[in-house]
């Protein structure tokens, strides 16, 4: 198995959403977990759930036996993600609610 980690920022996610499509296996599930960023003064995670769902995650794709790419999206500062307009709480893409969550993505290439 190959776990591939890709980040992404909300300043940076379209590129990076496009690297991830292109380096995701085909027709195989991907996973996006929206995380939050570090706190810069302190070097630590401002959200201990996500530390730990992060952990998580690592722990159950590891022994798959399949190759898995992993685009970690980080929602930004804590300020930033609680404001009620921040675009991938209102995107009707993502619709977040909370923070740490995890999609699967199915990945599709078009020809």
């Amino acid at each position: 198995m190959s776990l591939k980690v890709l980040d992404a920022t909300l300043a940076t996610f379209d590129e990076d959403f496009e690297m991830f499509r292109i380096e995701s296996p085909q027709n195989k599930d991907n996973f996006i977990p929206f995380l939050v960023d570090v706190d810069s003064s302190t070097n630590l995670s401002w959200c201990p759930s996500c530390v730990k769902a992060e952990l998580i995650v690592y722990k159950k794709l590891k022994p798959s036996s399949d190759d898995i790419t992993l685009l970690r999206a980080y929602v930004e500062n804590k300020p930033t993600w609680r404001t009620p307009q921040h675009p991938w709480q209102v995107n009707g893409r993502f619709n977040l609610k909370g923070v740490p969550t995890l999609t699967v993505c199915l990945v599709t290439f078009h020809l």
